[in-house]
């Protein structure tokens, strides 16, 4: 029994050397795998307790080195421990909450249901124990992370479960960090009148302790409150009381940091960018633009590497594209594009790397164990049978330990690699999170459907974006004797489809506001502002847009049409009628000539289409072949005989029995409208 026990112990040093080695970028990255593997070999033991401090000072180590996904991987592995075997765990002063209030830290970005899981873990466990002040850090992280998968309502609800808790608890500090949290939420529900209420209760308790308790360099929340109470009034609407409270937040900032105390560099960051949405709401760009200028210093800082860029980003686009500024809107609009490909290419990074060292240590896990097995043969004697048979045994024992080591070893290294994916999965998630957000911002420029019935009472649209975003829209402008529509497709789709998509929407109203009434003069201006926005790029960017542009007369029923590379279709008696483009995009082009307008007369009965090329282009059918022209033309004859329902319907289900299985290639835009 002690032979065998030893020999067991040999191959796991002799295992774990192997897997050390391997593993090891440094001291620290060698010394998390040892407590790892010891953290098994006491697991193996059933010294639980050992186990799990061993993981957790594994943990620790990761976390230091700021080696973040692996701390989440082991921390979760040692609270799976304590939580598995807590009855042979003794609740000491050493066995403290602080590992699940680490773990939600890590997981407040999560969009996972673990996140959610360990959050709910950590609360309970927090509770059982009597440790009010740790059950109020984990519902705090556990608001956040439903705050950023924008599920306001629940964090809305944990966070009045905490306020609850602090309440009773007596902690003013905590509680006033709590009414942050809750006055911020309320706000962003609509609930102007308590999210203020909450506000100046915690401003309050916030500034008496602060005053009794913190040194300069301490954090003083009571600064966050100002903050908050001037978001309110912005909300509101009260541009000036809002004004007024975000620069007495700054000046509270520069007072402290002045005396050298803390320098706040995240309300000032927060405060910034609000402050300078609410100068663009008042006309004064200059100041809105030096302020989101120093927001992205701040945000550039290394030390500021936590701070949310997508907030300073989309502010920056929508204020400078609104402005006409279209150099800077699309400058901005490059680092918004690159910090989402620079998300995805970490995360894939991470991916590959963990695919390479697994593949890896199995190979070496190989190695190893044929050279244990030549050892033994190597070591075998022809002393006497008994000798070899007892030799053999010890052998064959030894091999079924290393087999049952190594295949626990594989079974946990295939579980980091789907702890791993997981983690991409999140990251992903998070992305995805922020662009279904922009897909809001995307939407909100198109013109409702309430505004397009009242024009065109029997209109019919059929919008799909191939992604979440989308490079095609509709646009719609009514003046008091016409109404003008359109129908863009953008180059490219996704995201940076839809930021072209802003741009362009932006220059066609620009367009009718100074002044341009014909089509083919709303395109020429167009043009020339896409051109000097995409011109300006040091790279030099051919992006660009083909549209259909119409101007309606309904008194008269008639129509001026102007088009670049896309043609307007009216169907009549059961014939299409093509009119045809300008044979030239909107963007870069070199034989550029001024657009034309075509006037058209139109009849009772009429049905004008326009489309972006993504219905006939998209493959399908039994052939596999492209929708083309000719049948969405014999399409649009069938639609015109039956009501705008009947022929959303039409049009739908034959492209979606046209798509079948295949993936969507474009974004499709596809409107129309009936003449009475």
């Amino acid at each position: 029994m002690k032979t065998s026990l030893k020999l067991k112990t040999l191959l796991l040093l002799l295992l774990f050397s192997s897997y050390s080695y391997l593993r090891a970028e440094g001291e620290i990255q060698q010394s998390i795998n040892e407590h790892l593997f010891y953290g098994e070999t006491l697991e193996d033991k059933s010294d639980y307790f050992g186990a799990y401090q061993s993981y957790l000072e594994g943990a620790r180590l990761a976390l230091d080195d700021n080696l973040h996904d692996y701390a989440t991987e082991i921390y979760i592995k040692a609270l799976s421990v304590r939580m598995k075997y807590q009855n042979s765990i003794n609740v000491t002063d050493n066995l403290s909450n602080g590992p699940f209030l680490e773990l939600c830290k890590l997981l407040q970005q999560s969009l996972s249901e673990e996140a959610k899981f360990w959050h709910e873990q950590a609360i309970k466990h927090c509770l059982d124990q009597l440790d009010t002040s740790c059950a109020l850090y984990a519902y705090s992280s556990f608001a956040l992370n439903r705050i950023n998968k924008r599920d306001n309502e629940e964090a809305l609800a944990i966070t009045k479960e905490a306020i609850e808790l602090a309440k009773a608890y007596g902690d003013s500090a905590r509680y006033g960090r709590i009414l942050l949290d809750y006055s911020d939420l309320l706000n962003k529900l609509g609930n102007y009148d308590d999210a203020d209420k909450y506000a100046d209760i915690g401003y309050k308790l916030m500034l008496e302790h602060e005053r009794k308790n913190l040194s300069l360099k301490d954090y003083h929340w009571s600064i966050f409150f100002i903050e908050l109470k001037a978001f309110i009034e912005y909300s509101r609407g009260n541009l000036n009381e809002s004004e007024a409270l975000f620069l007495a937040a700054l000046d509270s900032v520069k007072s402290i940091a002045g005396r050298g105390g803390n320098p706040h560099a995240d309300i000032k960051y927060i405060t910034y960018v609000r402050l300078g949405r609410l100068y663009f709401d008042m006309n004064q760009q200059a100041k809105a633009e030096e302020l989101f200028e120093k927001a992205e210093i701040l945000k550039n800082d290394p030390k500021n590497r936590g701070f949310n860029p997508i907030l300073l980003f989309e502010n920056m686009i929508l204020t400078y594209s609104n402005n006409r500024n279209y150099k800077k809107a699309f400058n901005t609009s490059e680092k918004y594009r690159e910090y989402i490909n620079d998300s995805y290419l970490a995360a894939q990074k991470q991916h590959n790397k963990t695919q390479r060292e697994l593949a890896t240590l199995n190979i070496v896990n190989a190695q190893k164990e044929i050279s244990l097995l030549k050892e033994k043969s190597q070591k075998a004697t022809q002393k006497s049978r008994i000798i070899m048979l007892s030799t053999g045994i010890i052998g064959v024992g030894a091999v079924a330990i290393l087999l049952s080591i190594i295949t626990r070893q594989k079974h946990k290294n295939n579980q980091s690699l789907i702890n791993k994916n997981r983690l991409i999965v999140d990251q992903k998630n998070e992305i995805t999170s922020s662009i279904e957000y922009a897909e809001k911002i995307q939407a909100a420029i198109l013109p409702s459907r309430q505004r397009i019935q009242e024009e065109f009472p029997k209109n019919v649209i059929f919008y799909l974006p191939r992604d979440i975003v989308s490079g095609d829209f509709y646009w719609m402008f009514p003046s008091e004797d016409r109404t003008y529509l359109a129908c863009v497709d953008c180059t490219g789709h996704g995201v940076p489809g839809a930021i072209v998509s802003m741009i362009g929407h932006n220059s066609l109203n620009n367009s009718i506001n100074r002044g341009h009434v014909s089509t083919n003069a709303i395109l020429d201006d167009l043009n020339e502002n896409i051109e000097k926005t995409f011109n300006q790029h040091e790279m030099g960017v051919n992006d660009g847009m083909d549209i259909a542009i119409i101007a309606y007369d309904k008194t008269n029923k008639t129509i001026e049409y102007s088009g670049a590379n896309m043609p307007l279709f009216i169907v009549r008696q059961g014939n299409v009628i093509v009119y045809k483009p300008d044979k030239q995009p909107i963007g870069k082009f070199i034989h550029r000539k001024p657009f034309t307008a075509q006037k058209i007369d139109l009849e009772s009965g009429d049905m004008v289409y326009m489309t972006s090329d993504g219905l006939q282009d998209q493959f399908g059918g039994e052939k596999n072949k492209k929708f083309k022209i000719r049948r969405l033309k014999s399409l649009m004859i069938e639609m015109a005989k039956q009501s705008p329902e009947q022929q959303l319907e039409t049009l739908s289900m034959n492209y979606f029995d046209w798509i079948g299985t295949n993936e969507q290639v474009d974004d499709i835009c596809f409107i129309g409208f009936k003449v009475e």
